[in-house]
């Protein structure tokens, strides 16, 4: 069997549903510039960011003085600042969007992920009880066919945050995924310990050789206030309302971004709770299952881009879907060229990949 190699990945595989979303992530490797698609995204992206580079500084000098004076949190925030500013040069508001209003959203959105890589820094980083092997890994590995072998043209791809060594009992090889959310509880713990995602990582790592015990998730939870109204304002609310005036709000009520990060930055550093650890297991059965379930998909997936059958998604989903802009346009390469830009690098270029071949 022979053919032009394919490669897919978890997200890749939940797109059967849209060809157009297809075309915009695998053919023209493009992202939204329009803030409103990004800004959902965004703080969890320059989150990670900052992760890669504070762990990547860790290896190079894990001494008591780098701990000592920051330098391994400042290269986390050198990373987020310059990844900013890439995002400040592209992304776009909307048209109807007040210019003022627009700005201070993205300041405390781009302040908001050094806020959250501090708190991370304080309770986990300077806490942890594991030894970093690989910040970032890369693995490809052959998808397996139901006869056992291993495919020569199909190829399931993903990026672990970071590999860890648990140096306090077991001394097992762990995964380590940091994610962010706005909100924690029993719903979202569930969804993790059945969560396919998980699964892929564990039956990659297995292919590729590593023999990985468990996937340590932690949970970093976003902000859940907003800017406060300022004290001024607050008393101009109250003597209106007195007078049963119904009081009319302007952006110069609330705090500026810089008084509003500085208020939840030290929420973040006096509260070990907005990060939550926990370690997540699965059984070889369930990782059998997963690996002819890959199959599956994979082969549904090629023979549905091959015939050009995607269904398109439920008219419910298009607006918040990346690809809204070029759908709405009849995809064309005005919308594209409007609403998208193409991304600096293929981080799949790079040598720093575990294979199984």
């Amino acid at each position: 069997m022979s053919g032009r190699i394919e490669y897919y990945s978890y997200s890749t595989l939940q797109m059967v549903k849209c060809k157009r979303l297809i075309d915009l992530r695998r053919k023209y490797k493009v992202e939204p510039i329009r803030y409103t698609r990004l800004c959902a995204r965004i703080i969890g992206k320059l989150f990670h960011t900052g992760l890669k580079a504070m762990y990547e500084e860790s290896l190079k000098e894990y001494n008591m003085d780098s701990l000592i004076d920051d330098s391994i949190l400042q290269a986390g925030i050198k990373a987020i600042n310059e990844e900013s500013d890439m995002y400040r040069k592209t992304v776009v508001a909307d048209e109807e969007s007040d210019p003022l209003k627009f700005k201070r959203q993205m300041d405390i959105d781009f302040g908001i992920p050094i806020v959250m890589l501090k708190g991370y820094y304080k309770h986990i980083f300077m806490k942890e009880r594991f030894e970093v092997v690989y910040p970032e890994q890369k693995i490809i590995v052959r998808v397996v066919t139901p006869s056992g072998r291993k495919s020569p043209v199909m190829r399931y791809r993903l990026v672990i945050d970071k590999i860890i060594r648990n140096t306090v009992g077991d001394n097992y090889l762990y995964l380590d995924e940091v994610k962010t959310a706005a909100r924690w509880g029993v719903r979202e713990d569930r969804y993790l310990a059945i969560d396919e995602q998980t699964t892929s990582y564990m039956w990659a790592c297995k292919q590729a050789g590593l023999d990985i015990a468990g996937v340590s998730y932690t949970v970093c939870l976003k902000p859940t206030s907003f800017p406060n109204l300022t004290d001024e304002a607050k008393k101009k609310k109250a003597a209106m309302k007195k007078e049963g005036i119904e009081y009319k709000y302007t952006i110069n009520d609330y705090e500026t971004p810089q008084e509003y990060l500085a208020r939840i930055e030290i929420e973040y550093l006096n509260d070990p709770g907005r990060f939550i650890r926990k370690t997540y297991y699965r059984t070889p059965q369930q990782i059998d299952e997963f690996e002819k379930e890959l199959y599956r998909k994979c082969i549904h997936f090629k023979n549905l881009e091959k015939m050009g059958t995607f269904k398109n998604t439920s008219v419910w989903e298009c607006p918040d879907c990346d690809g809204y802009d070029f759908c709405k346009n009849g995809g064309s390469e005005e919308s594209l060229m409007r609403w998208y830009t193409e991304r600096a690098s293929n981080a799949w270029d790079e040598e720093n990949i575990i294979t199984d071949y």
